[in-house]
């Protein structure tokens, strides 16, 4: 005898967690505050994955300038050049 009326069972509900392997966050900072909002970026999320030694994490920046009069040279050139030095994967100016 089961102890349950006519035999029967209790089926138990079970709650089982999913883990997630994946995370993309994507914020769009002002650039007068760009270097504290980034930095509060990082200590707020970026730092929390850094105790996990099998987590990997890649951060993108992405810059984006528009002036409808145009970039004159010396400031093309200067851009250019200092994103060479810091070894951009990417960078150019458009026409239009």
């Amino acid at each position: 005898m089961s102890g349950y009326p006519d035999n029967r069972r209790i089926a138990i509900k079970q709650y089982v967690y999913s883990a997630k392997k994946r995370f993309y966050g994507r914020a769009e900072i002002d650039p007068i505050r760009a270097k504290m909002d980034f930095t509060q970026i990082v200590d707020e999320v970026v730092a929390q994955f850094t105790p996990w030694p099998d987590t990997k994490v890649t951060i993108k920046i992405d810059i984006e300038a528009e002036d409808q009069n145009g970039f004159d040279e010396n400031l093309q050139r200067a851009i250019r050049e200092n994103c060479a030095v810091l070894e951009f994967d990417q960078a150019e100016f458009e026409g239009e």
